[in-house]
């Protein structure tokens, strides 16, 4: 005798006809039913599939075209390429929007920033309406112009480290050249008032004579 689990629509034997009211074991979803009316035979070729509708249990999920076991990641199944329906695996998704650093970067470097900003809140649009694979692409784009945004800052922070490296030697520079022009006017300084002394002493030697 075939019964047919009227939750995933799978049949399995019995070699015991089941009473009426009786809980059943489906062993495909592991659903439990309850067995309401007389069963019947099954044709196979009407109601019985070689692979039949089975829901997801626990950690597992499966392809509801093919029955195939697939990750709960897959948006198409791989075995008969059938849509899986973005929305079932919704909660076990994880796109990263790049919301902070996208934040971070419109501080830092504005135009960057800005886009990466816009790309991050429509990974959020996106999955809040379901659509996992446009999440996946906004999100890879949001990502890549962060990346951008942060190579940005780290050259704009390079660039000012030597420009104020350069602004400190030149006045370093600029201050030992001051202090040796003034050393150097200091002795010239010196030397004319050592030969203006000396003229004043020989015209005193020259009066005395």
């Amino acid at each position: 005798m075939q019964i047919k689990c009227p939750i995933c629509g799978g049949c399995c034997e019995s070699d015991v006809t089941p009473i009426v009211g009786q809980h059943l074991l489906c062993p495909f979803c592991e659903s439990k039913f309850s067995f309401g009316t007389a069963p019947r035979k099954l044709s196979k070729s009407k109601s019985c599939t070689s692979s039949p509708k089975r829901l997801a249990h626990g950690n597992k999920k499966f392809c509801s075209n093919c029955g195939a076991e697939i990750s709960v990641k897959a948006v198409i199944c791989p075995r008969c390429g059938a849509q899986t329906g973005a929305q079932q695996f919704l909660n076990n998704e994880d796109v990263q929007n790049h919301l902070t650093l996208a934040i971070v970067i419109l501080v830092l470097c504005f135009p960057v920033g800005l886009a990466a900003l816009i790309f991050a809140l429509m990974v959020n649009a996106q999955m809040s309406k379901g659509n996992v694979i446009a999440a996946r692409n906004y999100s890879r784009t949001a990502g890549i112009l962060v990346k951008i945004g942060i190579a940005l800052v780290i050259f704009e922070v390079a660039v000012a480290f030597v420009c104020v490296l350069l602004v400190g030697v030149s006045v370093v520079s600029t201050g030992s050249y001051i202090r040796q022009v003034e050393m150097e006017s200091q002795r010239e300084v010196e030397k004319v008032e050592r030969e203006f002394n000396d003229m004043m002493d020989r015209i005193q030697y020259s009066n005395y004579d």
